[in-house]
């Protein structure tokens, strides 16, 4: 049975999984979380499996909910442009939503084979029917 409680569903264990990759990121980027930082938002991500984004809300949505696909491209520069394009929900206010550092804060992190960059080279479209476009640039030192 393991540790996780009889009649646990399926959902909760995704929960779990987000949860856990959410608090792994945090450490990696920013050390263990103290007690002013706990609050913090997460990145946004870009993987190779799947991304993390925000929907028209701004509402934080992992990879399997979005049904994303991942695009990873490396210049002749080293420029890393990471691309993900899901179906999330739109914006309350039913029109064009745009999201990038300065107006959340968060960074992207992003994949470049086995190195992970965090930038706030990044920006997110939501049109006003849900199709989004996330878009993360980096060079890897």
């Amino acid at each position: 049975m393991g540790w996780i409680a009889a009649g646990t569903t399926n959902r909760g264990r995704r929960r779990l999984g987000h949860a856990l990759l959410v608090l792994a990121l945090s450490i990696l980027f920013g050390g263990l979380p103290s007690a002013a930082a706990a609050h913090a938002e997460p990145p946004v991500v870009v993987l190779p499996s799947g991304c993390f984004l925000l929907d028209g809300n701004g509402q934080y949505v992992s990879g399997p909910r979005s049904r994303n696909q991942v695009m990873v491209e490396r210049g002749d520069d080293g420029l890393v442009t990471a691309r993900c394009t899901a179906r999330l929900m739109p914006a309350t206010h039913g029109g064009v939503q745009q999201w990038d550092f300065a107006t959340t804060g968060r960074p992207c992190t992003l994949s470049t084979g086995n190195t992970l960059i965090q930038t706030e080279d990044w920006e997110e479209e939501i049109s006003a029917d849900g199709e989004a476009v996330l878009t993360c640039r980096a060079t890897p030192r």
